[in-house]
């Protein structure tokens, strides 16, 4: 009894450290608000119109320009949750459990709002860190990979950005603790929670029946099965209330072939000109007939040089994702055709791999990192879990380029800066 415990402390400790670690990564982030939490919905100006009611004072506003922003979304419908004053896609509204509890968590005070949400995705970072752990624990897998798993780029884009997979991937987290743990009842209501939460977890959904399905295990196919429920209901509702089938528009984010790595690379070499090429070749003639004061052409060089990086960063951004969606893909094969056989997490993880090589291509080539990152959470959880159960140390390769992809990121969100922002 006394060793469980000092292992339970270990494994709290682990918890400690990554929430301290977290804890100070936000105050590092808000810091440039002024030390406001709101700073994380990334409400723009531009877009204040889709809340018909009175924007709380003490908002952040950011004052860049921006096609996404789906956090202000979340809070709009948490400030309303009749959503009779809240103007968006109907895409946003079946996500609803994360919304509707961060008003439950606020106690309907909505300056509480915004420290809801960051508490949410802390607690969801922290929750599935912990399942995590105890499934390597039962893999007997190296407990470090929590590291990896913890400061993966999709949370660092998450919690900063007040978005939902954080929460989604801590239900699908917990699906696989209690799996393991032959609670399938309990599993299964994990399963449902994700979809209500982002309907990206249909992806898991039907990897799981599938799995059943080969495996003959009709029981489980039918418990996992109605987790649908709730979230076909809801559908449906909103179907009703908006005449639009609320998926329809998610599935807008996919094409119908597996061109992610096509579309990057062939946006890329233009980009490669037009970003890297034709700025240096305008400088050096700039420079060439400029009589410019010394300071100011030292000033002119500093300015052109932070817009050049911030550039070539956002260009070389999600090429770490795509290139680990790609080796994970040929270790998969390569595995597959060595036992002629499909496990569970190999079936999971290559559900992942399949949506980021289907995604649109602006989701890839001109939303970058912020949109491939998040939607790779799910990869990153079940590629972990892929290497523990085998009992293989995680692929190097794949340890570097998530590692470059979470550095590339913090490099982005903190060095170039998107723009100023005042408060309401």
């Amino acid at each position: 009894m006394n060793i469980l415990n000092i292992k339970m402390k270990k494994e709290y400790k682990i918890l400690i450290i990554i929430g301290i670690i977290y804890l100070s990564f936000l105050l590092l982030f808000i810091s440039k608000y002024n030390f406001n939490p709101s700073a994380t919905i990334e409400l723009l100006e531009n877009h204040t119109k889709i809340f018909n009611g009175k924007i709380p004072d003490g908002l952040v506003v950011h004052e860049y320009k921006n096609v996404g922003s789906d956090g202000q979304a979340y809070y709009f419908m948490a400030l309303n949750p009749t959503l009779e004053k809240v103007n968006i896609r109907p895409n946003f509204l079946q996500r609803m459990f994360y919304p509707f509890l961060a008003k439950i968590l606020s106690l309907n005070i909505n300056s509480l709002l915004p420290i809801a949400f960051i508490l949410i995705n802390l607690a969801s970072i922290l929750i599935s860190s912990y399942a995590l752990l105890i499934l390597l624990k039962k893999y007997n897998a190296n407990p470090n990979l929590i590291f990896l798993w913890v400061f993966n780029v999709g949370f660092l884009i998450c919690i900063t950005r007040n978005l939902t997979e954080p929460l989604m991937i801590c239900f699908i987290a917990l699906m696989v603790y209690f799996f393991e743990k032959e609670n399938h009842h309990l599993a299964a209501s994990c399963l449902a929670l994700s979809l209500l939460t982002r309907e990206l977890a249909i992806t898991v959904y039907v990897a799981m029946l599938l799995y059943f399905l080969m495996k003959k295990d009709f029981r489980k196919l039918v418990i996992y099965s109605l987790s649908i429920i709730p979230f076909a209901i809801w559908e449906i509702i909103l179907t009703y209330k908006t005449g639009i089938f609320p998926l329809i528009i998610s599935f807008q984010a996919i094409s119908k072939l597996p061109t992610a790595f096509l579309n990057y690379f062939y946006a890329f070499m233009p980009n490669l000109k037009h970003y890297i090429v034709e700025p240096l070749a305008g400088s050096q003639s700039l420079a060439g007939s400029q009589s410019l004061a010394g300071s100011q052409s030292l000033a002119g060089s500093q300015s052109f040089l932070f817009n050049y990086l911030k550039n070539i960063n956002k260009i070389f951004s999600s090429l770490p994702i795509l290139l680990f969606t790609l080796v994970q893909l040929i270790i998969l094969i390569i595995n597959f055709l060595k036992e002629k056989k499909i496990t569970k997490y190999a079936l999971l993880l290559l559900s992942q791999i399949a949506l980021i090589l289907i995604l649109q291509k602006d989701l890839v080539c001109e939303h970058t990192i912020e949109a491939v990152g998040r939607y790779a959470l799910p990869m990153f959880f079940f590629s972990i879990l892929y290497f523990s159960e085998r009992g293989k140390k995680y692929n190097k390769l794949l340890t570097t380029l998530l590692i470059l992809a979470s550095v590339l990121y913090f490099i982005q969100r903190f060095i170039f800066p998107k723009g100023g922002f005042w408060i309401t």
